[in-house]
């Protein structure tokens, strides 16, 4: 069988016939709705009548030349068609995947189309009027098989033939520049398949008009057709088994019925052949369009089943991402709670303590394990720990103002004093917040407090109204003093020089005391600020008490009083310190000391070597200090003692203040010894190993006043 040419030829036709239109009903059937799957049906369908004319060529009896002629014509007509066809559907690949139309694919489609239309009107010409335009006559060849032989202008359909395939390759080739790696692939397979099928059908062509080739290599064509499995299997994924299954074999039955008809030998064989045939169709039909139905409504429902777990994997995807973010806020939410420096409780209508925060349970003294989970009412007062909590939680219990619309939006604000653990000014705000719990109504809702510490904002307000007093009150005995000298020195009537002299000194004396308070005021504004510096540098201590007992000599005298320092037999050596800072605090405690000592009475200063250090101390038999005030006078800023208010004295309270910021700036000590009407004996003690670079080279920025 296969030694024999026409019978290969046979077999290569129907091969094509067959496979082309099984292939251009399964794309009718699973992708007429896509406009490449359409022209690829055209192109396939093409290729199935040339296959059919080619195969009943192979068939036909030797002795019927005229009819052989007849049908290897029409087989060259469709030849030309499928040229054009499989053209129109690379350029319909490459319009729906590139988006674009050029002109000059345009140009050459419808040149394509020219030709084959030119060609084929020819090859009609030459089927009726036998002109042998195209194929003269077919003779018996010496193989036994019949072979056209071609005409003079036969060489146009095979120049069109591989033309129209270059054309065909070059638009496929550009189809390649889609983003899309399944386009490639599929442009890459489809490139190979019509390359390889239409050159093989090609040396068949070339076979049977006399051009050398082997017949054999016609059976190549059949890569031809993977272009519509490529393309209907990859595009729109049908490749299910039972369609295909039920496809080819439907259309096994419709091939094997036709060829019954064919070689029927009577009329009535064809006849009863024929009525099979057309049954078989109906049947197949229906067997062909039930299972894609059945496959497609199956596959569907797996997309369905695909999509709805893609969605369920997204909602949970969605809903841990918002899970997430809910506790991540709630976390940050708790942070900032946490670690807020104002107090915070929250807690239900009925006092039963929710939350507090870290800055409550220091300012109220109480461990929140001992209270969260409990109610805190009036009666926990008696108990230490809860004491505060209980004492703040009953500020503002009357929550009625609270409920409603009419509720302030900043809550109420109240004041309130606790003494665990420690003496406190708490301002407290209360508000209600809304409920987690559902159901709440308005007589049950939740509340909170935010507790702020203002006890230093109190301390800072009674210092600013003492500060206000003792400067007026300090302020106006020498402004008094002043206003009473300009009175004397205008008046000029009955002023001796005794008075007007006397006068002048006591205004003087009013006037240095202004400076030393307004110098007071500006040393305890650079040691807040932090600008109170010093200049260490190798000084005489013994010269330095000994000018500021001189200086302080006329204010002893003038007051009767006994003013002397001692010092030790053997000199002091010279050591560092801040010549200026040092003299300053000598002034002030000497003159705490003069003014606080009643008339007659006497004020020694003490000057002691010891080890690595001098010691200092000034006693007086003033009226001393009682124990209740020890603890104030250098620690709290303008305080005056007791005795020094009842005795009505000058001073601001800033002395001594001053006075310990020098000696621990010295790093040195200073204590204070008295007791009611038994006088003060202050000791400031100066380490004499300090060296120039132990203190910052700062100056304070705010100038004194120039006594």
């Amino acid at each position: 069988m296969f030694d024999d040419p026409r019978l290969i030829q046979a077999f290569a036709s129907g091969f094509a016939f067959f496979a082309s239109s099984l292939l251009c009903f399964f794309l009718l059937t699973a992708g007429r709705k896509d406009r490449s799957a359409r022209a690829l049906v055209f192109a396939l369908a093409t290729m199935a009548i040339w296959g059919l004319f080619g195969f009943l060529f192979e068939i036909v009896p030797t002795e019927k030349a005229e009819l052989a002629r007849s049908l290897r014509i029409i087989s060259v007509i469709f030849i030309a068609v499928l040229t054009a066809s499989v053209n129109n559907f690379a350029s319909t690949f490459y319009e729906e995947h590139i988006k674009v139309r050029k002109v000059s694919h345009t140009v050459a489609l419808s040149l394509s189309y020219l030709i084959s239309f030119v060609i084929v009107f020819f090859l009609l010409l030459d089927l009726s009027m036998s002109s042998g335009f195209m194929v003269k006559e077919v003779v018996l060849a010496s193989n036994g098989a019949l072979e056209p032989t071609p005409g003079p202008f036969f060489y146009v359909v095979y120049l069109y033939f591989f033309s129209g395939t270059l054309l065909t390759a070059y638009l496929l080739w550009k189809s390649r520049v889609s983003n899309s790696p399944f386009i490639k692939n599929q442009v890459t397979w489809m490139l190979l398949s019509v390359v390889v099928g239409l050159f093989a059908g090609g040396f068949r062509f070339a076979t049977w008009y006399g051009i050398p080739g082997a017949p054999a290599i016609a059976t190549l064509a059949a890569p031809i057709f993977g272009i519509g499995f490529f393309y209907a299997i990859a595009k729109h994924h049908l490749f299910n088994i039972r369609v295909i299954t039920a496809e080819f074999l439907t259309f096994s039955i419709w091939a094997f019925l036709f060829l019954l008809i064919i070689f029927s030998e009577t009329t009535e064989q064809r006849i009863i052949n024929s009525v099979l045939f057309l049954a078989t169709v109906v049947l197949g039909t229906f067997l062909v369009r039930g299972t894609l139905r059945e496959a497609t409504q199956k596959e569907e429902l797996a997309k369905t089943n695909t999509a709805l777990k893609n969605l369920n994997q997204n909602l949970e995807e969605i809903v841990r991402e918002r899970t997430g973010e809910l506790t991540r806020s709630k976390l940050h939410t708790e942070a900032i709670i946490e670690n807020l420096v104002l107090g915070l409780i929250e807690y239900k209508s009925d006092f039963t303590v929710l939350r507090v925060n870290k800055a409550a349970e220091e300012l109220l003294g109480f461990s929140r394990s001992n209270v969260v989970g409990k109610k805190i009412t009036a009666e926990n007062t008696n108990t230490q720990e809860p004491s505060s909590l209980a004492e703040v939680m009953s500020v503002d219990s009357d929550h009625e103002s609270l409920r409603g619309n009419q509720a302030p939006a900043l809550g109420i604000t109240s004041e309130t004093i606790t003494q665990y653990p420690s003496p406190k000014n708490l301002q407290i705000t209360t508000f209600r917040v809304a409920s987690e719990e559902q159901g709440q109504t308005e007589e049950h809702g939740q509340f909170v407090k935010i507790i702020r510490d203002i006890t230093r904002e109190k301390l800072i307000d009674k210092n600013k109204s003492d500060f206000v007093t003792i400067v007026a009150h300090q302020l106006r005995t020498p402004l008094s003093a002043i206003k009473w000298v300009f009175n004397t020195a205008l008046e000029d009537k009955g002023v001796s020089d005794t008075e007007r002299t006397e006068a002048l000194r006591s205004g003087s004396q009013s006037t240095e005391r202004m400076i030393h308070l307004i110098n007071d005021l500006l040393d305890l504004v650079s040691i807040e600020d932090g600008m109170f510096g010093y200049e260490f540098k190798q000084n005489d201590i013994t010269k330095i008490v000994t000018k500021v007992v001189e200086n302080m000599q006329e204010r002893a005298q003038w007051k009767m009083i006994s003013l002397e320092a001692e010092f030790p037999p053997e000199p002091l050596l010279p050591f560092v310190f801040d010549e200026s800072r040092i003299s300053l605090a000598l002034t002030n405690v000497i003159e705490n000391a003069i003014d606080y000592t009643p008339k007659n009475g006497s004020v020694r200063i003490l000057v002691e070597q010891g080890n690595n250090e001098v010691k200092i101390s000034v006693k007086d038999t003033g009226m001393g200090i009682q124990e209740s005030d020890m603890q104030k006078i250098m620690v709290t800023k303008f305080f005056r003692s007791t005795q020094a208010v009842r005795a009505e004295t000058d001073g601001s309270g800033l002395g001594l203040f001053i006075t310990k910021n020098i000696i621990q700036g010295h790093k040195g000590t200073i204590t204070v010894e008295s007791g009611e009407n038994k006088g003060t004996t202050v000791f400031m003690v100066i380490p004499t190993t300090l060296q120039e670079a132990d203190a910052p080279k700062l100056r304070p920025q705010t100038q004194k006043v120039s006594e």
